[in-house]
């Protein structure tokens, strides 16, 4: 039992070691992402502001890498390690969903004001599908948020349920040793039992012995006497 814990210990140190390593590294991301996030709206040539957002864009996918890497990493950790680990990249995760919608917003093309030359009724069509667009988008936003939360909580159940089976393990064998240790003292018990009957048995006999010595002196002496009396 102290060798597991001494490993688990070495593991878990271990672990958050590989995940504080993939968090200078997706840091080292993101923030180069904000750099050039700013620098792009400081740019007026639009070849060069189309480079950098293509620089912007490939670090984006160096981070969702990144990223992808660590949650395959994190469903193997133990619960105790992943649950602290599992709010710091929630935390990292919010951050660099941000910087994704203003790289978004950045874009050329994206912009989402009403265009011209259109009469009143359509732009009250173009109003009223722009709303219904936005109200699906955010209800899908939120539904993938709530199977992202229910995923989380079933793989922490899952490992709850893992590290409960290893512990019922672990205690259905000290228990299993515990018998053992019982068996193995009521043996010597009953061994000593004997040792001291059999002790007993010795004892009673030298004591009859020395009985029928005594007597066989007295006897002699009782002979030697009336040997010289007669």
């Amino acid at each position: 039992v102290g060798f597991k814990l001494i490993l688990l210990r070495w593991q878990m140190q271990n672990e958050e070691e590989t995940f504080e390593q993939f968090e200078e590294e997706f840091n080292a991301l993101t923030q180069s992402l904000a750099r050039k996030l700013d620098a792009v709206g400081t740019i007026t040539d639009s070849a060069a502001a189309g480079a950098l957002l293509q620089e912007a864009e490939a670090d984006v996918m160096d981070a969702k890498t990144c990223m992808n890497n660590i949650e395959l990493e994190l469903r193997h950790w133990p619960y105790s390690v992943k649950s602290k680990c599992q709010a710091r990249l929630r935390k990292l995760k919010q951050d660099f969903d941000r910087q994704q919608r203003s790289l978004k917003d950045a874009e050329p093309g994206n912009e989402t004001a009403m265009p011209g030359g259109m009469s009143k009724s359509d732009q009250k069509r173009w109003k009223d599908q722009r709303k219904r667009l936005l109200n699906t988008k955010s209800v899908v936003d939120s539904t993938s948020l709530q199977l992202d939360r229910t995923a989380q909580k079933l793989n922490e159940t899952t490992d709850i349920g893992s590290e409960t089976t290893l512990a019922l393990r672990a205690q259905t064998e000290q228990m299993r040793r515990a018998r053992e240790t019982i068996r193995e003292t009521d043996s010597l018990l009953v061994k000593s039992r004997k040792t001291l009957r059999r002790m007993s048995r010795r004892v009673i006999t030298n004591k009859l012995i020395q009985a029928m010595i005594i007597l066989l002196e007295l006897a002699i002496i009782v002979l030697i006497v009336l040997n010289r009396c007669s």
